[in-house]
């Protein structure tokens, strides 16, 4: 479906008015669906192939960002993942990510935490957003939108280590889409990197409060703290330093333990490449 330029301002309105967006009919992998407008994207985003690649591989994964369920619905559709633990601070995004999956009958497998996760549990952050929107952060300089508008709420914070306590779950696989606060995910997730059966995928971001080259420093430091390497996912290369990505406004990291080789599966497989091109490629 193509989104003219009408049904995008008619969009933004209803995030605004704080309505929920209609329902489509949708196709995702051969699935048939029916969600809310915005959750299938029209095409795939830079990470999504390499997402699926990695959900194809997982079987518990922490979905830490969810919004409304775009990347779930990608970590759903492989049969291997038993578990898949959606957290977002953002309440009103949350509950459509699981109007999405409970309408289309996936949510057997699925659990929900409303909170904003940090390296501290039990806290509270001001996180700045407007209505549903993907955008939100705690830097009021990465969602100017809502900063302007003076739109935040105060939400509570809870850590990957709490939730592996609380659940009784351990990943093999954690997505990370947080608008800035990686490097405060990745802290409060030490001990299950400890264990090193855990894969990260990391998209990273820069604002004026945090710039991209140390929000990279952040996570090579953790790297190196816990005996992982980073790797950047566009070269498929490994990162040593930060300067690499300095001029970079988003990207994205896969973070392993340092004595796994690179996927071999990742490899052949591009910045934005198609869905398809991640069920294609074998394991090596």
């Amino acid at each position: 479906m193509t989104r003219t330029p009408l049904s995008r301002a008619s969009s933004l309105l209803r995030r605004v008015a704080r309505l929920p967006a209609p329902l489509r009919r949708e196709t995702l992998l051969g699935m048939p669906l029916v969600v809310r407008d915005s959750v299938v994207r029209e095409s795939p985003d830079y990470d999504d192939a390499w997402l699926l690649a990695c959900s194809m591989r997982a079987r518990v994964i922490f979905d830490v960002g969810s919004n409304m369920g775009q990347a779930a619905l990608l970590e759903l559709a492989s049969p291997g993942v038993t578990d898949l633990l959606l957290v977002e601070p953002n309440a009103e995004a949350l509950a459509i990510a699981a109007e999405n999956i409970v309408r289309n009958r996936l949510s057997e497998r699925v659990r929900f935490v409303c909170a904003f996760v940090s390296d501290r549990a039990g806290d509270r952050v001001r996180l700045w957003t407007v209505g549903t929107g993907a955008a939100g952060s705690m830097y009021p300089g990465h969602a100017q939108s809502a900063a302007k508008a003076g739109l935040s709420m105060d939400v509570p914070t809870i850590t990957l280590d709490r939730l592996e306590v609380t659940y009784g779950l351990f990943p093999d696989f954690v997505k990370v889409d947080v608008e800035g606060a990686e490097a405060l995910v990745l802290a409060g997730g030490r001990g299950c990197a400890r264990r090193r059966q855990t894969r990260f995928l990391v998209e990273m971001h820069s604002n004026p409060e945090l710039p991209m080259v140390e929000n990279a420093a952040r996570v090579l430091r953790w790297c190196d703290e816990l005996g992982y390497f980073a790797w950047y996912l566009a070269r498929g290369t490994r990162l040593t330093g930060p300067e690499l990505l300095a001029n970079r406004g988003r990207c994205h990291l896969l973070l392993q333990p340092s004595d796994w080789p690179y996927p071999e599966w990742l490899a052949g497989i591009p910045q934005g490449a198609s869905l398809e091109t991640a069920t294609r490629i074998p394991d090596a």
